[in-house]
């Protein structure tokens, strides 16, 4: 079967995890979830397109390998929101407003609030992604994730990529299999593989999960978890 192959390289990636109180955490593998959405903002869907992202959540299996797990950083921030911030103050060459990835201009909050928040990133990670489905939807996708309707990210606005996402369509048993059997990326040294336990059992010793890592498109809610399998690599 066609599997599509991506590999996701950036100085800074977040793989969101369930998020507990101001923490946002990530994970070492990327969620389904997060390569669906990354492939819908390549093909253009918009929030109104909950059908269609749902439909493609459904309609692939994801399989990612870790290639290189990178440091794991903790982002610090605080935010004063509302039209009380100050914002009169802040000198005239500092942006008040700032354009979103669809090209529209976005302003302050109406609220009056600080937020406090502390986020994880992945810094300097390399991890190759494999996606099956049926063969015509994935050279869809696959030529939208070489020509993009907007600009990608992996998992926060801020972490662009350093190359191109896109790397292949091999042909393989599923996409579990295709990252067992595809050589490791130049100065990684892949260490595990995660996939669905659809899939079946791989590798030596898998031990299965239970993660969040689903999402409800239409009514725009993380909802759903998925078991999966995650196997050393070298033992496959």
């Amino acid at each position: 079967m066609d599997v599509m192959i991506l590999r996701m390289q950036a100085p800074l990636m977040s793989f969101g995890e369930t998020a507990i109180d101001q923490h946002r955490r990530t994970d070492r593998h990327p969620f389904k979830s997060m390569v669906v959405g990354l492939m819908a903002n390549a093909l253009g869907f918009g929030r109104a397109d909950g059908s269609d992202i749902q439909n493609l959540q459904e309609a692939i299996d994801v399989a990612s390998r870790l290639d290189r797990p990178g440091t794991l950083m903790s982002d610090y921030q605080t935010a004063v929101l509302g039209k009380g911030d100050g914002s009169d103050r802040i000198p005239s060459f500092v942006a008040k407003e700032a354009w979103s990835s669809r090209g529209v201009l976005m302003g302050r909050s109406n609220t009056d609030l600080t937020f406090p928040m502390t986020k994880d990133y992945r810094a300097d990670a390399c991890v190759t992604v494999a996606v099956s489905g049926e063969a015509g939807l994935l050279a869809r996708i696959a030529e939208a994730m070489r020509f993009p309707s907007r600009p990608l990210f992996l998992g926060r606005k801020a972490c662009l990529p350093s190359r191109e996402i896109f790397e292949a369509t091999v042909n393989a048993e599923d996409a579990a299999q295709a990252l067992f059997d595809l050589p490791e990326a130049e100065g990684c040294n892949p260490t595990s593989v995660q996939w669905s336990v659809r899939l079946g059992d791989k590798g030596k010793n898998p031990v299965m999960r239970r993660i969040p890592d689903l999402k409800d498109w239409v009514n725009g809610i993380h909802a759903g978890t998925r078991e999966v399998f995650e196997a050393p690599y070298r033992t496959a």
